[in-house]
């Protein structure tokens, strides 16, 4: 009876192992097609942002197809570039473009106030010793 039990066990664990790996291939999966969503929105945004093309939509289908994923949807919004791809079956978006431009009456100067160590800023706690 203890040889049953015994494998019982090693078989449950086996079983465990393999549902583990399994969610841990499906959470990577779907990472990696964000990443590949992502880096293909800033290849785009910066083809356009460049003028290195007149169709950022073909150099997101170019970079996609480099990075074993498929181009679904792209679109130029404005200055931004909005893709959809899809990568082992798993589907992701991503939007891409120029960042705001910075105010220019907003303090640059870290020393300025509002600056690190300021009132109202955030500065990590040094850990306890």
């Amino acid at each position: 009876m203890s040889t049953t039990y015994g494998a019982s066990i090693i078989l449950g664990l086996i079983a465990l192992s393999i549902g583990i790996i399994s969610g841990v291939k499906l959470l990577s999966a779907a990472q990696e097609t964000q990443l590949a969503a992502d880096m293909t929105a800033i290849a785009a945004a910066t083809a356009l942002a460049t003028g290195d093309t007149e169709d950022p939509c073909a150099t997101a289908s170019a970079f996609a197809d480099q990075n074993h994923a498929t181009l679904e949807a792209c679109e130029v919004i404005g200055e931004d570039v909005r893709v959809e791809v899809s990568r082992w079956g798993r589907t992701a978006s991503a939007v891409a473009g120029p960042s705001e431009p910075s105010d220019p009456s907003e303090p640059s100067d870290p020393s300025a106030p509002g600056g690190p160590g300021e009132p109202g800023s955030i500065v990590p706690d040094a850990p306890a010793r």
